[in-house]
């Protein structure tokens, strides 16, 4: 996370933060805050084993068997950014810049397998979502439409678990994962120094584990991959300097 932050900030500071904004000119450096809603996604596989005498063998309720778990919450996140106006475009400009932002959430979800008479729960949470992220777009008067992209890390939880009887299992894995990110927003000036904006954001984690040694049958390492998501709407209000 220490290089992940240390190249943001360089990025951030190659952009020209030294720059301030005008009524007509969307050069500068911004913080923000903002709130939102989130929803993410886990498609949880149920893969072979990996570890002990069941290896390559078994899985513990039916190879490749998958199911979904999802949820909504509210986000709530703050922003560091810079843009530079760099080429007249007709009435507007082409305006480049980056942006490094954060987000808290609580969501996730669970969902059950039904296989080979296991009653199994796999379950995710996503706890926080940061992002370097390049945006470029077009500058008109009061509005900047923009589309954004880069690389994004977040702290998120998985597990899976028998349950409705003698709990034979309890696996869980997760913590800090890297993914990218893309999405779109538009941004509006308020006054000299304050903009709103809308931003719809994409996130993909990619897959993270949850595994460990079943109680029964002994030796079985049961291993269910998450691939997670996360659809995050938010609204910010930014300070242009």
């Amino acid at each position: 996370m220490r290089n992940f932050s240390g190249a943001a900030f360089a990025a951030l500071a190659f952009l020209g933060c030294s720059l301030s904004a005008s009524a007509d000119d969307w050069s500068g450096c911004h913080a923000g805050v903002n709130l939102g809603a989130a929803r993410a996604k886990s498609t949880v596989t149920d893969m072979l084993y990996d570890e002990g005498p069941y290896a390559g063998a078994a899985a513990w309720n039916g190879v490749g068997e998958s199911v979904t778990a999802d949820g909504t919450d509210a986000s709530v996140g703050m922003s560091l950014g810079c843009d530079r106006q760099v080429v007249p475009m007709g009435e507007g400009a082409l305006v480049i810049g980056g942006v490094l932002d954060i987000a808290a959430l609580n969501t996730g979800g669970s969902a059950a397998f039904g296989g080979a008479g296991h009653d199994t729960v796999a379950a995710f949470e996503v706890n926080s979502a940061a992002s370097l992220r390049f945006r470029a777009g077009y500058a008109q008067q009061d509005r900047f439409y923009y589309l954004t992209g880069g690389v994004t890390r977040g702290d998120i939880d998985v597990s899976a678990r028998d349950h409705g009887g003698p709990a034979l299992m309890q696996v869980s894995g997760g913590g800090g994962k890297s993914g990218w990110v893309i999405g779109a927003g538009v941004e509006w000036r308020v006054a000299e120094n304050r903009t709103l904006d809308a931003s719809l954001l994409h996130y993909d984690f990619g897959t993270l584990t949850a595994t460990g040694e079943a109680r029964d049958p002994a030796g079985a390492f049961p291993r269910f991959e998450h691939d997670v998501t996360v659809d995050m709407l938010r609204i910010g209000l930014n300070w242009r300097f």
